[in-house]
């Protein structure tokens, strides 16, 4: 799991840095995968307005147990889904030659909903 600070903005519009999870390795850290599942993934708290909201940033979602390795960014980058897939296969590309290739579903979902939806599939 890496985490990193980054520029958010609460429901108000109040702007703060916070401390994010850029990563989630669910396998190293489960309780990362109950978090997002709970809803508790990425929350802060606006020191201004003390207002707690989903911090909406890119970040990586791996399960070793299943291979599932998967982007997720924000709806709101929804448009610009083909340029986010050709950045994420050129840096796999590169990856690759010291990561492990086994690897399954998407490369890119946008939003927590999808990425809840994908890891409670049955068949995950």
């Amino acid at each position: 799991m890496r985490r990193a600070h980054a520029r958010v903005t609460c429901p108000a519009g109040h702007e703060y840095e916070a401390d994010l999870h850029k990563s989630a390795n669910v396998t190293n850290s489960p309780g990362l995968r109950d978090d997002i599942l709970g809803g508790r993934f990425n929350l802060t708290t606006c020191p201004t307005c003390r207002v707690e909201s989903y911090a909406d940033v890119p970040f990586l979602y791996h399960d070793m147990g299943t291979g599932l390795r998967v982007w997720v960014y924000p709806e709101r980058d929804r448009a610009a889904e083909e340029a986010i897939l050709e950045k994420i296969r050129r840096a796999a590309a590169i990856a690759n030659t010291i990561l492990p290739t086994d690897r399954s579903g998407p490369e890119l979902v946008f939003g927590l909903d999808e990425l809840r939806e994908l890891i409670t599939r049955p068949e995950r």
